[in-house]
């Protein structure tokens, strides 16, 4: 009887650790993909984060010598220091081979003598500069990355 309780243990051992070897096989093939979606959504919430900050500060209608700030400033000046109700309409993102493309919409009421081309360069290069500042992600050579993906980020402002 002992040979084979000593047999049915070391098959009871056998089929621990094969089951244990399942489980870290999809573990192992699981979490990258889970770790490469977790990066991507950091990301558009630091974007989202970025950009709200942005037109909070625009809405505020007074300037501040804070440097973090200073980009924005020149939209307060022509908009003659009035809110103009900035705000977040969207932010969407994709992503091809070692690039994440994140597309942020933003609108605002009222009129400001500014073109808009202006007004969101100067936005993107607040929120760059925030994601710099405030996150991993690393500035380059002009080229913005987070991890080991570049990140390419597109600011469209529109009047309301």
């Amino acid at each position: 009887m002992s040979s084979s309780r000593h047999r049915r243990r070391g098959q009871t051992s056998v089929e621990v650790l094969f089951i244990i070897g399942i489980i870290l096989t999809g573990i192992v093939i699981i979490t990258p993909s889970y770790l490469d979606e977790n990066r991507s959504a950091s990301l558009v919430t630091y974007v989202r984060n970025s950009a709200t900050s942005a037109c909070a500060y625009l809405n505020s209608g007074a300037i501040t010598n804070d440097n973090q700030y200073r980009v924005l400033n020149r939209i307060i000046t022509a908009s003659n220091y009035t809110s103009k109700s900035f705000r977040v309409v969207s932010v969407k993102s994709s992503e091809s081979g070692d690039t994440i493309t994140i597309n942020v919409r933003i609108e605002y009421s009222g009129k400001i003598d500014l073109k808009n081309g202006g007004i969101a360069w100067r936005i993107k290069t607040f929120i760059t500069r925030d994601l710099v500042a405030h996150s991993d992600a690393k500035l380059s050579g002009g080229t913005l990355y987070y991890g080991d993906k570049k990140v390419v980020i597109k600011v469209k402002v529109v009047r309301a």
